[in-house]
């Protein structure tokens, strides 16, 4: 086909055979666009380069474009040149594809004019002036500023130590002094990289924090975080839950731990998410060859960027929580009903009746404070749009099949219900989906994910099959479609996904026609607004997908708690968990057990019962609500359940029931009491026997920090062994204890709290008594166990119904102290 003259785009409806999402999946490394040269000989482009659609990845039509850059419309725009076809390359293992082509179309569009959107509603944060300004002036500690000719110095006195600043005019020759120590620069390489002399620098004290304002004109593409020199660096560690940036490609900030020779201390850099002007976060090369976390300033569709401004804190301080932010937010309204309730993401199938039966015995066995949370399967049946709708998957019953499913889990059983949406992954088989409503990359090439991307400024892929909104009508749409959701289907509930899950600033959108274009702030405000939004809508809580949920903590009023560290080889810092996010919201599990853990092999394996028991033993740990384990009861392990059609997922609760009953009687009384509770004192036990709090743990070189114990304020005490191979054999808050590896206990002051999961009967055994329930599973013992309120050899249950006590056995046989 001859080509059209100066076109820019390119775009082809396309059909893909990829299989449903229970099987496994089919990739196509490359493809591309074929085209003859007027020379007669052939060359190639790549269709796209970047997002889940790179390698055919997605199922039945998607609407796939091109923006050609300017080196490849040269090409292109030659007399002569004619399109001849597609390319598919690498599809190793696979005899044959169906693919369909439609809907060719090279063009051009007038983007000359700006954008009409609607404004996005102010969602209230930051709720303090100070914004992410950590707390690190304890009572008493008292600032003082002095001038000179070559510098100001900055000071903090308290009861804690003395520390100096000495700044020159710019973060990165700022040096420091903690306790008359040697002199470091806590930032060195910090500030504007690429045009270092334009910018412009302004520091205030604040407690141990040195304020620095940075401004910089339009071209700075790098304000640079740096990091430490000039002294002896101990570890450099990630905080769980304080997830920022990507630590393989250093953009996510990590606390050093320095030693002068005469004090250890900490130090940490970073931007206020709640002002800062940037693009994005990534991280910029300094001198010495080492890259830093950095905020980009990256290119809007007409080339040009944004102007500088960034907010950082600079920290030195010997307590670690001092030099780590505070989350200006609103404290959820749902605190309470999601701390006493376990969270699961059961996918409703096209058999409703097994659904409902599935939901009604577990309601039989006291499984009763439970939200539910159905997944994309509840608004599509293969590979349709899951998002920006209101009709209920046609095959699975439609509109009325749901409404009567919700209606018997809200109305009958008590349960929070309510549906699958987000207000990020826009597909263009949608009846709303427009060119204009989606946002568009930047005009320049970065690197992130280990990659360069280089979309042109194209329009921004997203998840497979889809594109990312933009900001503005993504809130718009949310708007729209929550209350009427809640109308049609009587939600009380609604998980929406992604939005804690990805960065802010992966989700920009670049369209010059756009207010606040370029710049990951209006992005956040969005997603804030959203998450409003939601929860007025449904009058009950919101849930989202975690991993960068410290953002939106309270926004949201629960995620999946996704720590983002390594369990095995990262410590098990549950501070900022517990200090900045618990405040706010009830995060719910560790995530699923394969966001922490990632398990390999059948679950009904043996060792699959450690691996749950670290997981509840972390759970605890971290002060979150239980994950339900509904993914035990299949064949394979389905957090689905049976909701993607999968000839390898059938329902088998032989072995997986047990899990189940110890993820919700192990956990939930307790997260029902700390949920609105303060964790008053937190405390890692060392190779040495000797309990230290998170700062002295870190600053004695311990790295395996994942023996813990929490005493909350209402006088709930938490002790968990998150290790694998040592022993917890210590006393702490008043008791001697000796926990195997993964083991866990739970008191209460006042005695109506015990949870227990030990080897004290030489082989594991679980115990849980509240004024909810008593519950106890004995699992392999050969003999009969005996606790204060249950005794015998099995796994049981009793629990309140309703005015009366039930119990029900579900293996062996176990007495209960207040039985008749």
């Amino acid at each position: 086909l001859p080509l059209p003259e100066n076109h820019e785009w390119f775009g082809v409806w396309m059909w893909n055979d990829q299989t449903n999402y229970g099987m496994k999946k089919r990739l196509t490394p490359e493809y591309g666009l074929v085209f003859i040269g007027p020379d007669g000989r052939e060359f190639r482009m790549r269709m796209r380069k970047n997002g889940y659609d790179k390698v055919l990845y997605w199922q039945e039509w998607h609407y796939l474009t091109k923006r050609f850059s300017k080196d490849e419309r040269l090409l292109l725009d030659r007399p002569g040149v004619r399109f001849d076809g597609f390319y598919i390359s690498g599809d190793a293992g696979v005899d044959s594809r169906e693919l369909h082509f439609d809907n060719l179309a090279f063009f051009n569009r007038d983007e000359t004019q700006p954008l009409a959107m609607k404004k996005v509603p102010d969602a209230g944060i930051p709720t303090r002036p100070e914004g992410a300004l950590p707390d690190s002036n304890p009572r008493g500690g008292v600032n003082d500023v002095s001038a000179g000719d070559d510098e100001t110095v900055y000071s903090y006195a308290g009861t804690d130590g003395r520390l100096v600043y000495f700044w020159k005019g710019c973060p990165d020759t700022l040096e420091a002094s903690w306790n008359g120590g040697a002199r470091f620069r806590p930032a060195r390489w910090s500030g504007a990289r690429q045009n270092p002399a334009a910018a412009e620098y302004s520091a205030k004290i604040a407690g141990k924090t040195l304020v620095v304002d940075v401004k910089a004109p339009v071209g700075e593409t790098f304000v640079s975080m740096g990091r430490p020199d000039g002294i002896k660096a101990l570890s450099r560690s990630n905080v769980a839950s304080f997830q920022d940036g990507y630590d393989w490609e250093n953009s996510r900030s990590q606390v050093s731990a320095l030693d002068d020779g005469n004090s250890k201390f900490f130090t940490l850099t970073f931007n206020d998410w709640y002002v800062s002007g940037a693009s994005r976060m990534g991280f910029s090369p300094d001198t010495a060859a080492v890259t830093n976390r950095a905020a980009q300033y990256l290119p809007k569709t007409d080339g040009r960027r944004n102007p500088v401004f960034e907010r950082l804190y600079i920290t030195v301080s010997p307590e670690l929580m001092e030099t780590l932010p505070v989350i200006a937010n609103p404290v959820s309204p749902w605190k309470s009903e999601v701390g006493s309730r376990a969270w699961c993401a059961y996918g409703s199938s096209a058999d409703r009746d097994f659904d409902k039966h599935f939901w009604k015995e577990l309601y039989d066995l006291g499984v009763r404070k439970v939200t539910i949370n159905d997944h994309e399967c509840c608004m599509r049946d293969d590979g349709e749009s899951f998002t920006f709708r209101e009709k209920a998957a046609p095959k699975k019953g439609g509109d009325r099949a749901l409404r009567d499913y919700a209606d018997y889990l809200i109305g009958e059983l008590g349960f929070r219900y309510g549906p699958y949406n987000n207000f990020t992954d826009f597909a263009p088989v949608n009846a709303n989906w427009r060119f204009d409503r989606v946002c568009r990359e930047t005009a320049e090439p970065y690197y992130a994910y280990g990659e360069i991307k280089d979309c042109r400024g194209g329009m921004k892929p997203a998840w497979m099959r889809n594109y990312a909104p933009k900001p503005q009508y993504a809130y718009e749409a949310c708007a729209y479609y929550a209350p009427r959701l809640k109308e049609k289907f009587g939600f009380n509930t609604a998980y929406c996904d992604v939005h804690t899950a990805v960065f802010p600033w992966e989700y920009v959108d670049y369209d010059w026609r756009c207010e606040g274009a370029g710049k990951f702030h209006t992005v956040y405000g969005a997603y804030a607004a959203i998450m409003l939004e939601q929860k007025r809508a449904w009058d009950g809580p919101v849930y989202s997908e975690g991993g960068c949920h410290f953002m939106y903590a309270g926004l949201t009023d629960g995620n999946y708690a996704q720590v983002r560290i390594d369990a095995d080889k990262d410590p098990w810092i549950v501070d900022f968990d517990l200090k900045r996010i618990h405040p706010l919201e009830i995060d719910f599990g560790m995530g699923n057990p394969g966001m922490f853990l990632h398990p390999k092999g059948d679950h009904a394996a043996p060792e699959f019962a450690a691996i749950y028991d670290r997981f509840f033993a972390a759970t605890l740990a971290f002060g979150h609500a239980p994950y339900l384990l509904i993914e035990a009861m299949f064949s394979k392990r389905s957090d689905h359940a049976l909701g993607y059609p999968s000839p390898d997922v059938k329902y088998a609760p032989e072995k997986g029931l047990a899990y189940l009953l110890r993820s919700y009687y192990m956990v939930l009384p307790a997260s029902a009491r700390y949920a609105l509770a303060d964790a008053e004192k937190i405390l890692y036990l060392g190779d040495d026997g000797v309990w230290r709090g998170v700062s002295a743990a870190l600053l004695s070189g311990g790295r395996k920090m994942n023996r813990i114990a929490v005493r909350y304020s209402d006088g709930t005490h938490v002790v968990a062994n998150g290790d694998t191979v040592k022993r917890l054999t210590a006393s702490v808050f008043g008791r001697d204890l000796d926990l195997p590896p993964t083991g866990y206990t739970v008191w209460s002051d006042d005695g109506t709290l015990e949870i227990e999961s030990s080897d004290r009967f030489g082989t594991r055994v679980d115990y849980s008594a509240s004024p909810e329930a008593i519950f106890m599973d004995t699992r392999d013992s050969k003999k009969a166990v005996s606790f204060p309120k249950a005794r015998g050899r099995g796994c049981a249950v009793r629990f309140r119904d309703g005015d009366a006590w039930k119990t029900c056995q579900i293996k062996g046989s176990i007495l209960f102290e207040n039985e008749p």
